[in-house]
């Protein structure tokens, strides 16, 4: 397991480091920890009237790192996980589903990691349980028109809120 990067957020609610497999082809996709994004009304769909919740998201990073080149010759649909998101509680409103959602990869830098966040989601009152369900880049994916991959997840991050643990459980 390579070491932690320091682009990754200081402000972590659980650390972990689960190697998720090579989710982009050449890359393998450690999941490191979930960030505490603040709290937000956001849904990102126009909707800011909504309850403000706690916002989390699933820092990650891609081992060894998106090159400018390799980003530059793949396009930028190429080389995103797509994660989707679920809680144990009801989602009052959400940025996101259990197939897809927001994220982000800071600029491509080669090197050792990639870092990117899975999120921000909203974080309910109660909720004990959060899974990341990732679907892989494949280019049969692509091809068939799935956005960011295959239609069928890799596996997901399962986080254990309350005792601060994390698994990764291959589909």
């Amino acid at each position: 397991m390579p070491p932690r990067s320091p682009r990754l957020s200081d402000r972590l609610l659980a650390t972990f480091d689960l190697d998720c497999g090579e989710l982009i082809p050449g890359h393998r996709l450690i999941a490191r920890g979930l960030a505490d994004e603040g709290r937000s009304k956001d849904d990102f769909r126009g909707g800011t009237d909504n309850i403000e919740q706690q916002m989390i998201g699933l820092e990650y990073e891609l081992v060894p790192g998106i090159t400018a080149e390799e980003a530059a010759a793949a396009g930028v649909r190429d080389l995103i996980v797509d994660a989707g998101y679920s809680v144990d509680v009801p989602l009052v409103w959400s940025t996101g589903d259990e197939r897809s959602g927001p994220s982000s990869q800071w600029k491509p830098t080669g090197g050792p990691s990639s870092a990117g966040q899975f999120g921000p989601h909203p974080l309910p009152a109660g909720a004990g349980r959060v899974r990341f369900t990732l679907h892989p880049v494949t280019a049969e994916g692509i091809a068939a028109g799935h956005p960011y991959g295959a239609p069928e997840p890799a596996g997901q991050v399962v986080i254990e809120l309350g005792a601060g643990t994390a698994r990764w459980d291959p589909a």
